[in-house]
């Protein structure tokens, strides 16, 4: 569980560099990437590993209980990266209070799920079979 708990420090940092940011295109990227941080730790505890975005975010679809809204609004943060990032499309300049609920819920999420271990044997059986 030591990489699980590395990968939630850096959930934490992102958090805290979110208060910080004014950019926009900063804003998106960090809010996607303590999602991402906090939904990889859970993910490592259960013995899974994956670098690529959207087979990170498949996996979460089909094994990690996180809530509807919650899958949904990881989702969309990822796109506002890409978007910000790659295609320099406008994402807006949304209110941080958003994206930092975001960051907050997902993170709390996670580390519920880690806190219990049946949880992380179901992640770990539902992607054996996926």
């Amino acid at each position: 569980m030591p990489q699980a708990r590395g990968f939630l420090s850096m959930a934490h940092i992102s958090l805290d560099d979110l208060t910080c940011v004014r950019s926009p295109l900063w804003q998106a990227t960090i809010t996607y990437y303590c999602c991402y941080y906090s939904l990889t730790a859970v993910l490592v505890a259960a013995d899974i590993k994956s670098e690529i975005h959207q087979c990170t975010l498949a996996a979460m679809d089909h094994a990690v209980p996180y809530p509807a809204r919650t899958k949904r609004s990881i989702h969309s943060a990822f796109r506002s990266r890409i978007n910000a990032q790659y295609h320099t499309r406008d994402i807006g300049s949304q209110s941080t209070g958003p994206r930092l609920a975001l960051c907050r819920e997902v993170l709390l999420e996670s580390q519920a799920i880690l806190a219990d271990k049946h949880i992380i044997a179901e992640i770990r059986s539902a992607i054996a079979y996926m």
